[in-house]
């Protein structure tokens, strides 16, 4: 009730069309999308970004365990009672879990919650758990959760698609300079599993994606995160975020 009378809020705020996708990507609600706006997605190979993704919930986490790093520096004393990298690892998940709820714990926000999880358990028993030991941890919680994700596409493409970028990237890559490399492999990993599952592939996806990723990930999605939030504390206080989001959308889309 609380998702659907903010979605509601996001409607009657936000001007033009652009309304719908401040919806998909602050609450995960992807009922006023139209065919068409799924063809142009799909088209551009963007559907990934749409709605709350695997990687947006990723990214909160990280944005919480930065936090709760730069809080356990602020204040040291902090460390006596709880290290500050189990402390991290501790926000990461909160962080996570809190983002899933407001996705209204979608399957992609799911695992993705799943992966995050099983690395921060390992943080919190000192014990060091290799990617591949990450994933195939999550794949087994994933299907204890809902065995017949099996057949879903989003199962195939994320595990699938997480395993070829570990596969093909090295592990001690700065972030910085994996992201290029990164748009590159994931097109020709994911081209056959996306042929297969769709019936298409998107050539343009790679250039549409290193112009989308950083600007909906980085502006678009806080802006949308950071008016919800403002809207749960006090009616009316998140209107400007998500207005500003649905106009950063607008400008790119």
């Amino acid at each position: 009730a609380w998702r659907s009378r903010l979605s509601r809020r996001i409607a009657d705020e936000v001007p033009g069309r652009q309304a719908r996708f401040v919806q998909a990507l602050a609450l995960g609600d992807t009922r006023a999308l139209e065919d068409e706006d799924w063809h142009v997605l799909r088209a551009t190979g963007l559907t990934h970004l749409i709605a709350i993704s695997g990687f947006h919930v990723g990214m909160v986490a990280g944005a919480c365990a930065l936090t709760a790093a730069a809080l356990w520096w602020v204040f040291p004393l902090l460390a006596r009672r709880i290290p500050r990298p189990q402390a991290a690892g501790a926000a990461a998940l909160l962080g996570a879990l809190a983002y899933a709820a407001v996705a209204g714990f979608a399957l992609p926000t799911v695992r993705t919650v799943l992966m995050i999880a099983v690395v921060v358990l390992a943080r919190l028993a000192r014990r060091h758990v290799r990617i591949v030991d990450t994933l195939a941890l999550a794949m087994l919680a994933v299907l204890l959760f809902d065995p017949l994700s099996l057949l879903a596409a989003g199962f195939w493409l994320s595990f699938g698609g997480v395993a070829w970028l570990a596969w093909c990237l090295p592990a001690s890559m700065h972030w910085a300079k994996a992201f290029l490399p990164a748009q590159g492999v994931a097109t020709v990993g994911l081209l056959p599993f996306t042929a297969v599952l769709f019936g298409q592939a998107s050539l343009a996806g790679p250039v549409a994606n290193l112009a989308a990723i950083p600007w909906w990930s980085l502006v678009v999605v806080p802006l949308s995160l950071f008016g919800t939030g403002l809207e749960a504390l006090w009616q009316g206080a998140g209107t400007w975020a998500w207005q500003l989001a649905g106009g950063g959308f607008a400008l790119l889309y």
